[in-house]
């Protein structure tokens, strides 16, 4: 496991949204953090094409929802995704944004979705 930048903008996200599932101001401070992140990358690709520009822009919308206070807890399924992309390089926003038609060339289907979320977690996944 490497310890590469990307990694450690994710670990600050992480260390934001944990106590932002409790305590709202956290999860703010983890949507900014986020925010700012995503501009690192877009800047550095030049589009917002990229796959980790995407990646983050997913992640931002993910996370919209949980800043409506009925809704806070979805900050703890999104933690979770989080903590197994830090310390397992296994990132499902990834591979859901894998998914996506523009980022792929097969149809859509229970063999690839099983191959996507099944397959094993890939080295560095985090700097993509």
């Amino acid at each position: 496991m490497v310890w590469d930048r990307a990694r450690w903008f994710w670990l600050l996200t992480l260390l934001l949204l944990v106590p932002g599932v409790f305590w709202a101001p956290a999860l703010w401070g983890a949507l900014a953090w986020s925010v700012v992140n995503l501009l690192v990358y877009r800047v550095e690709r030049g589009t917002w094409s990229a796959f980790p520009v995407q990646v983050r822009v997913f992640y931002i919308l993910v996370m919209l929802p949980a800043l409506w206070p009925p809704l806070q807890l979805l900050a703890a399924i999104q933690a979770v995704g989080t903590l197994l992309a830090v310390f397992a390089d296994y990132c499902p926003a990834a591979r859901i944004v894998s998914l996506f038609p523009w980022n792929r060339e097969r149809p859509l289907s229970p063999a690839l979705l099983w191959h996507t979320f099944t397959r094993p977690p890939v080295h560095s996944v985090l700097s993509v």
